[in-house]
């Protein structure tokens, strides 16, 4: 089992401290032993600095000095224990923002989010550098980056100081990341190591570009992780009604059974759409009896609709449904920009007003992490 270590006399100050971590670890159900060492001789052998110390993981001290406000010294040391021993518990939530207000708003709805789905939100902005010319050099404005920096770090304290227990009294972790590069490449990447990316529908300039130009549609297409896109004003509300645009494929058949397990943990009805024309071969008797052989005990719905297409038909669904969720997998990504598209011409249809969240199914299904068509380790080429 693993063990936090406190160094120190039992004063009050000590018991304190020692009192208001067991407290966090109980109440955010995090199985780590606190070990008290308060013989002198350890201390010194353990070349402690100065008392109270706690000693993470065998290699982080935290050493406590006269001057320190304890409250401090708790949620410092709390952040680090969360950080580098709940993974295994906590889902990372990767919540990319770019000051905008859909970013800001994909915030709150991550916060709400992760007191149900106990996460931790990874904030992350990355700054693409832009050069300037002095006398003839080309630099990089450090001045705007630096309040870019200052900006993260100032909303991600403040978050946290607002949201600092969820409302099962679960303490709402947050970190910040600032990193350098091209958003989609980096958010991507970080992909790699988060349970799900969280982020707004559109970016800074407020416009979905051409397929796959922006980054939410190259994030949802190019993750490693599922990707939940927020539109503008989305509220979460819980996730009780979930539309899944399904067609007859084997891809679909082995990624209901990851829905399921996504819809037991929310207690969710999960809507299984399927849009065609009118007089296709599609034959709803053949998915039920799948479904109550294989999944017997989720609360499945199916639904057959006509329409232009699977965008125009999910979202009229969804809509009709009053869904909390539009799940679609990025086989079916060509219907991403359609859900979110502005166009003058379709101002109502095509305007998601309800989270899409892509499912990759299939990313850790093969060796290749995702980028061939195949449905398991054993088909995969590469």
């Amino acid at each position: 089992m693993k063990s936090v270590k406190i160094y120190g006399k039992p004063t009050s100050q000590y018991e304190y401290f020692k009192y208001r971590l067991e407290e966090f670890l109980k109440r955010n159900e995090i199985n780590i032993v606190v070990e008290e060492i308060n013989s002198v001789d350890k201390i010194i052998s353990d070349k402690i600095k100065s008392i109270p110390t706690l000693r993470i993981n065998g290699e982080i001290d935290l050493n406590f000095n006269e001057n320190d406000n304890i409250e401090d010294f708790i949620e410092t040391a709390t952040d680090i224990i969360i950080s580098k021993y709940a993974h295994s518990t906590y889902s990372k939530l990767l919540v990319p923002i770019d000051f905008s207000e859909v970013s800001m708003n994909a915030l709150q709805f991550a916060k709400d989010f992760a007191r149900h789905e106990s996460g931790f939100i990874e904030l992350l902005y990355v700054n693409h550098p832009i050069p300037m010319v002095v006398n003839g050099i080309v630099i990089e404005d450090n001045f705007a980056k630096n309040d870019k920096i200052e900006r993260l770090e100032k909303i991600a304290s403040a978050h946290k100081a607002a949201n600092n227990s969820s409302e099962n009294g679960k303490t709402l972790y947050i970190s910040s990341q600032f990193l350098d590069g091209m958003a989609s490449d980096i958010i991507i990447d970080k992909s790699k190591e988060s349970s799900i990316v969280i982020m707004g529908s559109t970016g800074e300039n407020d416009v979905l570009k051409k397929m796959m130009g922006s980054v939410s549609n190259r994030v949802a297409d190019k993750a490693k992780c599922p990707v939940l896109l927020i539109p503008r004003g989305a509220k979460y509300k819980g996730v009780k009604k979930i539309v899944y645009a399904y067609s007859p494929t084997s891809y679909d058949h082995k990624a209901i059974s990851a829905l399921a397990e996504f819809g037991k943990k929310y207690n969710a009805t999960i809507h299984l759409v399927h849009v065609g024309e009118e007089g296709s071969d599609y034959d709803p008797e053949n998915l039920k009896l799948y479904l109550e052989h294989m999944h017997d005990g989720v609360d499945f719905v199916q639904g057959q609709i006509f329409a232009k297409n699977v965008a125009i038909g999910i979202n009229q669904y969804a809509e009709n449904l009053d869904a909390d969720l539009i799940i679609i997998s990025k086989k079916k990504r060509n219907i991403i920009e359609e859900l979110f598209e502005r166009s003058h011409s379709k101002p109502t249809i095509l305007k998601a007003n309800i989270p899409v969240m892509v499912f990759h199914y299939d990313d850790h299904a093969c060796q290749c992490g995702g980028e061939c068509d195949k449905v398991a380790d054993t088909d995969c080429s590469h």
